[in-house]
């Protein structure tokens, strides 16, 4: 009787050996996993794009299920220009988890890029949707400029003033505002907003030669004509 308990035990103890080391080793990837992604930012925050780039892929490769290494990866192909995988990892960072605003954010904005307006509007507003959001004014904002992009100006000015209105100091609404005033005709109003951008704005400083020359310098970064158009219409008000 002995003898039969014993060669009955001796499996279950090997389960649970195994189970054991299966839940150590998931741990150990997981940490891994977590090491390559905070190498990954690091190396974003220093512009090393391609750096970034081989961090996240590793961070995927010990956890796939990890949405905040899908949406840096996001963001890394948006830097190469590869808008086409930048959507999938977005996209992947939302089957994960429904709720991931900023991803959300972030696929409306690569969407406006690509001039796919209708789902760039979606996208923006379901980041926005989101009661647990803690930066919706991002995802107002970036609404805001979209319907500036198709010429819906008072949309466009009642989405930055939304923004203002949870984000008092998120100076990117007063510089849309300041375009949509100007497309307007509304001179005065564009320039008082984009004072306000100008004081709230940590690159300037409140300084309109720092502006100008920030203005300018970004004009020549940017690839798409109508953020050169954004930077030059700044320019002009200016001197409003």
């Amino acid at each position: 009787m002995a003898g039969g308990f014993l060669k009955r035990a001796i499996p279950m103890v090997s389960a649970i050996v195994l189970l054991f080391a299966c839940a150590t080793g998931g741990q150990e990837s997981l940490k891994k996993a977590e090491a390559f992604y905070k190498l990954g930012i690091a190396k974003m925050q220093e512009g090393q794009y391609q750096q970034a780039f081989v961090q996240f892929q590793k961070a995927i490769m010990y956890n796939p299920e990890d949405k905040a290494s899908h949406y840096a990866l996001g963001l890394v192909y948006q830097q190469f220009g590869q808008y086409k995988e930048a959507e999938t990892e977005f996209q992947k960072a939302i089957q994960i988890d429904k709720n991931y605003s900023e991803a959300y954010n972030s696929l409306g904005l690569l969407y406006t890029k690509m001039k796919r307006y209708k789902e760039a509007e979606v996208a923006f507003q379901k980041a926005i949707a989101n009661p647990l959001y803690l930066n919706p004014e991002r995802a107002i904002t970036n609404l805001g400029m979209l319907y500036y992009r198709q010429d819906r100006y008072d949309d466009a000015e009642a989405q930055f003033k939304a923004a203002l209105r949870r984000a008092p100091e998120f100076f990117p609404a007063y510089y849309g505002l300041a375009l949509c005033y100007r497309a307007k005709g509304l001179y005065s109003e564009a320039a008082v907003a984009l004072e306000q951008a100008l004081n709230l704005d940590p690159a300037v400083q409140g300084d309109r030669q720092k502006a100008f020359d920030y203005f300018n310098k970004q004009k020549l970064l940017v690839d798409s004509q109508e953020e050169k158009a954004d930077y030059e219409a700044l320019i002009e008000i200016l001197y409003y």
